[in-house]
């Protein structure tokens, strides 16, 4: 099992390997649009560690009085 923070295999075939909904499609054995749904709710989590991250390195440096 992949771990939470990984990112799934849509994302890296579609966007690291540069494939279309279709190709990714064939290769993971899903239909186009269920590519393109678990590609946007892969990039919708991964906005929110994003901002998780920066929040808690802000808290850090105000805590430790970092810039």
């Amino acid at each position: 099992m992949l771990s939470s923070r990984a990112p799934p295999p849509t994302c890296l075939l579609r966007v690291v390997g540069g494939l279309s909904a279709e190709d990714t499609g064939y290769v993971l054995d899903m239909s186009p649009g269920a590519v393109r749904v678990a590609q946007h709710r892969a990039l919708v989590r991964l906005r929110a560690l994003a901002a998780d991250e920066l929040a808690a390195d802000e808290l850090a440096a105000r805590e430790t009085g970092r810039p």
